[in-house]
């Protein structure tokens, strides 16, 4: 945290969630712009643009119907969540540091144990 020194962790698969309305803004354009070749792969960038077209342009969204009454349904509610893919400061804030586990006599990395 405090810094813009590049820190790269790898794993497998990080789940988070956040409410829709916050992940639109929270990811770069270059991890969801499908016209960019870089971040997220195209399949998942195709799947955020539909859930965004959804929720904030409702009316642009395939198949739209406009009702007799004039409400325009959204896709989810403010409060909704769904699972996304992130750099960990965004989900947890201590960096992750290796320390020595005295179980395993070896190095590992690990967060405070108060996360």
């Amino acid at each position: 945290m405090g810094t813009e020194a590049l820190i790269e962790y790898q794993a497998d698969y990080c789940i988070c969630n956040a409410a829709m309305p916050f992940l639109s803004k929270m990811l770069t354009d270059k991890l969801q712009n499908n016209r960019a070749s870089s971040g997220f792969e195209s399949r998942f960038k195709d799947a955020l643009n539909a859930v965004f077209v959804g929720q904030f342009e409702p009316t642009q969204a395939p198949g739209y119907t406009p009702s007799e009454n004039g409400y325009i349904s959204h896709f989810l509610a403010s409060t909704s969540k769904v699972g996304w893919q992130a750099d960990r400061n965004l989900w947890q804030g201590s960096p992750i540091t290796t320390v020595h586990d005295d179980d395993l006599q070896t190095k590992v990395m690990a967060v405070p144990s108060s996360e």
